[in-house]
């Protein structure tokens, strides 16, 4: 049995990505948000979910404290967001968020959980 990280797997491509390895796999699922396929498969013994905002740092830091007996085989970084805004009224706030999510957090997941890695693990 495959271990296998999903981060923004509660909708979209994440989901889709999530749904196709259920069965075989467990997997570990980082969101900001519970959503409905998140609620349908949480008591399920092979799908462990952690809610979690990846702009936030030190929760993030957290939750990968309690991956870190974990040994993993694919880490699959889906989380992201973007923000729609006209050059000149872009805010600095949404811009930090921006990375925090879509540059910071993929990084710091597989920086910590370097040593988690199986020897063929897949990162994405």
């Amino acid at each position: 049995m495959k271990n296998i990280l999903i981060t923004g797997a509660a909708q979209g491509i994440g989901k889709a990505i999530a749904e196709q390895l259920q069965g075989g796999s467990h997997l570990f699922i980082i969101d900001k948000q519970e959503t409905k396929f998140i609620t349908d498969n949480k008591g399920s013994e092979n799908f462990t979910f952690f809610l979690q905002d990846l702009a936030d740092r030190e929760g993030t830091q957290k939750v990968l404290e309690q991956l870190s007996k974990v040994k993993l085989d694919v880490v699959i970084n889906d989380a992201g967001e973007v923000y729609l805004e006209k050059w000149n009224e872009l805010k600095l706030e949404t811009w930090d968020r921006t990375l925090a999510v879509n540059v910071t957090a993929p990084l710091q997941l597989v920086h910590s959980l370097r040593d988690n890695l199986n020897a063929n693990a897949s990162v994405v």
